[in-house]
């Protein structure tokens, strides 16, 4: 047993016995947070982060009603083809006042206050309309690769909705790619594992996202209907650096195929970093080397440009 303490004096910290007890709370939060078994006394940066966070969620819900999210798409190529096979969506909210912000700046609010799953689901079905869209222009096959959170597997509607999207959207379930990392484990994996089975039934795959940097991999690849690995971008960043993570990153290839996986590489900046990962045998690669991510309108341009050149070289 742990134990985490918050702690309010006063009358620094107020001076009625309702706010000490609000802002030994907010401590106690502050301190599961950072570690097991701790302290922290109440401070009132923790108050104005407390503010920040409820307008930010306040931002975050009537973003999802006035229609401010956008995806922008990061093309992935074939190693041996080089030709695009598959996008990924990246979330942006185009923020009044503000511009252009990458879901890192508000997904970990989106998730803590539960608007991540609406959010999630109007991803989903932005991204399978699109991507039915642009098979059309590009005239082969091309898979939509989207990011799948915690939040939304707790949802015990994931599955419904899931395939309810696909019937409006017209889509085929085999065109889309969920990506998952290791933290949808943490909780319950027999739980995450009666989610994917039946939508891996129903054609879906799925990619373990950051392989390498966690803990138990193996495991949930084995358990898993995992069809695709990313190696972790940090991996990647250091190959013309370190002796070290080249051979880690070629014994991650190796292994993943030995289990029957293809290998994706995200990242990928250099002629150098991709020559290498083509000559380890990497399947997949992306990353500003190909192209940076990009709105709908400009990918859509982008892949009629590359359908006509027919590869990347």
């Amino acid at each position: 047993m742990g134990c985490s303490i918050g702690i309010a004096i006063y009358p620094q910290a107020g001076r009625d016995a309702d706010s000490l007890l609000k802002h030994a709370d907010m401590a106690m939060y502050k301190a599961k947070q950072e570690a097991n078994s701790n302290y922290r006394f109440f401070t009132e940066m923790m108050n104005q982060d407390v503010r920040r966070q409820l307008r930010l969620e306040a931002d975050l819900r009537a973003a999802l009603k006035k229609q401010q999210f956008l995806l922008h798409y990061i093309p992935r190529v074939d190693v041996n083809t080089g030709k695009v096979v598959a996008l990924e969506a990246l979330l942006r909210w185009d923020k009044p006042g503000v511009g252009l912000l990458n879901a890192s700046e508000f997904i970990g609010t989106a998730e803590e206050t539960g608007i991540l799953t609406a959010i999630g689901y109007w991803a989903i079905r932005q991204a399978c309309s699109d991507v039915k869209n642009l098979q059309t222009f590009w005239g082969g096959p091309l898979m939509m690769a989207i990011n799948l959170s915690v939040r939304q597997f707790k949802d015990e509607n994931l599955v419904h909705e899931v395939a309810r999207i696909f019937a409006d959207s017209d889509i085929q379930p085999g065109d889309i790619e969920f990506e998952i990392t290791e933290t949808v484990f943490a909780d319950n994996i027999e739980l995450v594992s009666l989610c994917m089975r039946p939508l891996s039934f129903f054609g879906i795959n799925f990619l373990l996202d950051s392989f390498g940097a966690g803990n138990s991999s193996l495991l949930h690849l084995q358990r898993l209907p995992i069809s695709t690995v990313k190696i972790d971008l940090n991996f990647l960043q250091e190959l013309n650096r370190s002796h070290t993570d080249k051979r880690l990153v070629s014994a991650m290839i190796s292994l993943a195929h030995n289990l029957g996986k293809l290998v994706v590489a995200e990242g990928v900046e250099t002629k150098e970093q991709k020559d290498w990962l083509k000559e380890m045998g990497c399947d997949l690669m992306q990353g500003y080397y190909f192209s940076a991510p990009k709105s709908y309108a400009e990918i859509l341009e982008w892949l009629q440009e590359s359908s006509a050149r027919q590869q990347l070289n």
